[in-house]
């Protein structure tokens, strides 16, 4: 990942704290609570011959990292995705580490420095 990549598209952050205020950080909480285990089906799922399932929880978790404004988890998500659409399984393998890493990234990122 290039460290210039922002983890979160603060326009959508600003728009959501306005709208939410301190509960915004409980679903961002919640967000880094869940997305281990969808990320270890995925990973699963990148094991089975249909890529059918991997798809729908690659979109799944882009969905819901995109409404969140974290973008380069989202833009990983959407490759894998698109990959899985494409029956690319090893491409969509090699984009899943990425999204390890973007997940890493995103899970030790400090808010505070976001208010």
């Amino acid at each position: 990942m290039a460290d210039d990549k922002p983890i979160l598209n603060m326009e959508i952050y600003n728009e959501l704290s306005s709208l939410m205020g301190e509960e915004l950080h409980e679903l961002y909480e919640e967000f880094k609570q869940n997305t281990p285990d969808l990320m270890k089906r995925l990973e699963k799922e990148l094991g089975y011959s249909d890529a059918k399932p991997a798809e729908a929880t690659a979109h799944l978790l882009k969905s819901s990292s995109s409404n969140l404004g974290i973008e380069s988890f989202a833009k990983s998500c959407a490759e894998i995705e698109q990959n899985c659409k494409l029956s690319e399984i090893d491409e969509a393998k090699k984009a899943f580490t990425l999204l390890v890493e973007e997940y890493n990234n995103f899970s030790s990122y400090n808010f505070d420095i976001a208010c």
